[in-house]
């Protein structure tokens, strides 16, 4: 059975997480200087609050064109793991957020509510048929 159109649970998803990598890079924005006082202070690169913003925008367009594009089963699970392994990291990173400041670990927050809800936007039943694997035209050998 072909789907042709996306169902409304995969729109609600890329728009949680695009919410979620937006959060992050004006979170990492705002705190820029600072973060990368920290960096330096720890012994680790400067450039670690830009490579943040990096990684967040090619995460984030990874699983636009593989889950909200494609449909890929695979990818819906490994964004799924990478939520749950984030949230898992909490408790060992959140002294370190904290210490960036109050505001900066609330706007955090704000970030891993949003993921967490596009990752559970992908359990809606909807979703099933649009991650399902799909047969491929091909012409006969």
């Amino acid at each position: 059975m072909a789907v042709s159109a996306k169902p409304k649970s995969i729109t609600t998803f890329n728009r949680l997480n695009l919410a979620a990598t937006l959060v992050g890079i004006v979170n990492i924005f705002a705190h820029y200087t600072l973060l990368r006082n920290l960096a330096i202070s720890d012994g680790a690169s400067p450039a670690g609050p830009i490579l943040g913003v990096f990684f967040l925008i090619i995460s984030y367009l990874i699983f636009w064109l593989f889950i909200y594009r494609r449909g890929s089963n695979i990818a819906k699970w490994l964004f799924v793991a990478l939520t749950a392994v984030s949230v898992a990291m909490i408790p060992f990173n959140l002294r370190g957020v904290i210490a960036v400041g109050v505001v900066y670990a609330v706007i955090d927050c704000i970030a891993f509510v949003l993921q967490i809800a596009a990752a559970a936007v992908l359990f809606r039943s909807d979703v099933k048929a649009w991650v399902a694997p799909k047969a491929v035209d091909c012409p006969p050998c």
